[in-house]
């Protein structure tokens, strides 16, 4: 018997917060978030930690509505404010994949 490959859900052509949340909040869980170099690379002073990001993205306020951006992900800003500091990371998913942090300040 060969292995069973699981159907992906099709990626939906509308998505508000709460479902672009819901979807953040359990591939993160799953530990797939991506963070890209740019935050890295280019941003080292921001500091921002890996269970920083993960706090800002499972218990953050989806700051806008979700958008298409040009490689046609779903792209939103998540904000956090906790014991003084603030922080907003802007994510997107590769659908059913990953969440791709492309930046945090």
């Amino acid at each position: 018997m060969g292995n069973v490959v699981p159907l992906k859900r099709p990626q939906p052509q509308r998505m508000d917060r709460q479902q672009f949340k819901a979807e953040v909040v359990a591939l993160v869980g799953k530990g797939h978030v991506f963070v890209t170099a740019h935050l890295n690379r280019d941003h080292p002073e921001r500091r921002v930690s890996q269970a920083q990001i993960q706090k800002c993205l499972t218990l953050g306020t989806v700051q806008n509505d979700p958008y298409l951006n040009r490689y046609g992900n779903w792209q939103s800003d998540f904000f956090r404010h906790l014991a003084g500091e603030e922080l907003t990371v802007v994510a997107a998913l590769d659908w059913e994949t990953d969440v791709i942090v492309i930046t945090a300040y």
